[in-house]
């Protein structure tokens, strides 16, 4: 619905959502369970009462007035003169924003429910057996459910789930835990699949490395299938953005 409700924007009507309590994604619930109010504003959402808020889309849990991946980098002259430097935060941040990747939903269970999150740190590892890695950050909720279950999905994003990317990431009102308004399937294993996905995996934990400040998870997939989705029309994130092919 729109709504003329003033907090520092009079450009154009504001959208009103009400967010559902413990969400889906790996930001963390209102204290208590409280149900927020969200706000799209030029594009990004706000809570009324807080101010601007957003989050890492990789590691997908709430963050600073400033998402972790538009936040400002300082490059040593070396690196811009292409003279080999030893990596520090900031090269490494504006390493990874340069690195094109596929945006998919790692998915997970447990007996509180439905869990996913929005990731990019995917990748293929063996095509016999089929083998693949999503890489989360170490605080995720998703994956401490990966490791209690010993299994997760990971669903194909195409450029129709930006909205969705957002939501799984924290930047948007949460998807409650029962996947309510998002068309999904159950795997084989117990793992939600989002069933407009250009395609999904079901799969077996394999092992769950520490990498730094995230952790490496490796699966067999056990099943794979196609969804609805448009295959030549894959999301991508670059540059701190989304993307497409063309």
């Amino acid at each position: 619905m729109r709504a003329g409700f003033t907090h520092g924007c009079s450009t154009r009507p504001c959208r009103f959502v009400i967010g559902a309590p413990g969400g889906s994604g790996d930001g963390k619930p209102e204290p208590g369970g409280s149900i927020p109010t969200y706000v799209l504003c030029r594009s990004r959402w706000s809570r009324p009462s807080d101010g601007w808020f957003a989050v890492s889309q990789i590691e997908g849990r709430l963050g600073s007035a400033v998402p972790e991946d538009e936040r400002p980098v300082v490059l040593p002259d070396a690196f811009e003169q292409a003279r080999g430097i030893e990596p520090d935060e900031d090269v490494a941040r504006w390493l990874r924003r340069h690195y094109a990747s596929a945006v998919t939903i790692v998915t997970s269970f447990s007996d509180e429910g439905l869990f996913g999150v929005t990731v990019s740190a995917f990748a293929y590892i063996s095509l016999e057996p089929l083998l693949v890695l999503v890489a989360l950050g170490n605080d995720s909720q998703t994956g401490e459910r990966i490791v209690a279950s010993g299994s997760f999905g990971v669903s194909l994003l195409t450029n129709r789930h930006r909205f969705v990317a957002d939501r799984f990431a924290g930047r948007a009102p949460l998807v409650d835990r029962r996947f309510s308004d998002v068309p999904h399937l159950m795997a084989r294993t117990g793992s939600p699949l989002l069933a407009d996905a250009i395609a999904w995996l079901d799969c077996r934990l394999e092992s769950a490395q520490p990498g730094g400040d995230h952790t490496i998870y490796v699966g067999r997939a056990l099943a794979v299938g196609h969804g609805t989705g448009d295959e030549e029309d894959p999301l991508l994130y670059f540059n701190s953005r989304y993307a497409r092919l063309s």
